[in-house]
């Protein structure tokens, strides 16, 4: 019997090439799953993040539910780059690590907020699927949400329609440290816009 190729992990950022849709399938050579549109509802640009690389494939997470949700494609349909920076949140800690890829390197940690128990943060590998500014520190968002690819297990609707999940500053204080929100994990302002440089559209964020 024939070896199977070696699947190689990886955590590169998957982009289609030429801004096209992007055909996801169930498994290497078989039939597509599903096209997932160049752009979503925000108009944010069609971002994966590879988790996997197996031949000429890779397999990647989707920003679909049910979270962790994954499929294949074809290398020869995206360009691949390796993200610069990647997040780390402990809600157990309610910590939150900006860590270099290069180096490993902690560059930034602040305490966050997180999710009511009614309402729990996820946990989980997900990936900056939006960059939204809004433009004010008194917008329940605060002055920027990095929106991710996870969506809460309990809100089916909320925010960008379907109930995703993200990293946003907050017109609250108090909820920093605390347990209060819907889901999304809150940061000072002040963090929020210094992480802007360094969240770019498809950069890892595990949750745990």
């Amino acid at each position: 019997a024939a070896i199977p190729p070696e699947r190689i992990p990886v955590s590169w950022i998957l982009a289609p090439v030429g801004g096209a849709g992007l055909s996801i399938y169930a498994a290497p050579d078989g039939p597509a799953a599903q096209t997932l549109a160049p752009t979503d509802e925000l108009g944010s640009p069609l971002v994966l993040l590879a988790v996997a690389r197996e031949g000429g494939w890779f397999q990647a997470l989707l920003p679909t539910r049910p979270n962790g949700s994954t499929g294949w494609v074809r290398a020869t349909d995206v360009t691949e780059s390796a993200p610069a920076y990647r997040v780390e949140v402990s809600t157990a800690a309610h910590q939150l690590q900006l860590i270099r890829t290069a180096d490993h390197a902690v560059v930034l940690s602040t305490v966050v907020g997180i999710g009511a128990p009614s309402t729990p943060t996820p946990t989980g590998q997900f990936f900056v699927r939006d960059l939204f500014p809004t433009h004010s520190s008194d917008h329940p968002y605060g002055p920027f949400a990095f929106g991710l690819s996870g969506h809460s297990d309990v809100l089916m609707h909320f925010g960008t329609g379907d109930g995703r999940i993200a990293i946003h500053g907050t017109n609250e204080p108090a909820t920093i440290g605390a347990n209060l929100s819907n889901g999304c994990v809150h940061v000072p302002n002040d963090v929020d816009l210094a992480l802007i440089p360094d969240l770019s559209l498809g950069t890892p964020v595990t949750i745990s």
